[in-house]
């Protein structure tokens, strides 16, 4: 005989597995839809990525 965990008679746990089973199609069959609202984003302002060299060099100090 199998060793169980739980000490119950075999019609209880049949009637237990039989129960999960049903439960388990249920869960399954169970249409979940999650919506998620994201938040409208900005455009990337690049007038500073343009300038960056020009405001460099403007400070005195020159990298290149």
């Amino acid at each position: 005989m199998p060793y169980q965990e739980i000490n119950l008679p075999l019609p209880l746990m049949l009637l237990i597995l039989v129960a999960m089973i049903i439960l388990l199609i249920i869960v399954t069959r169970k249409e979940v839809t999650i919506t998620i609202e994201l938040p409208e984003q900005e455009e990337p302002n690049n007038a500073i990525q343009e300038r960056y060299g020009a405001y460099i060099q403007s400070q005195g100090k020159y990298y290149n």
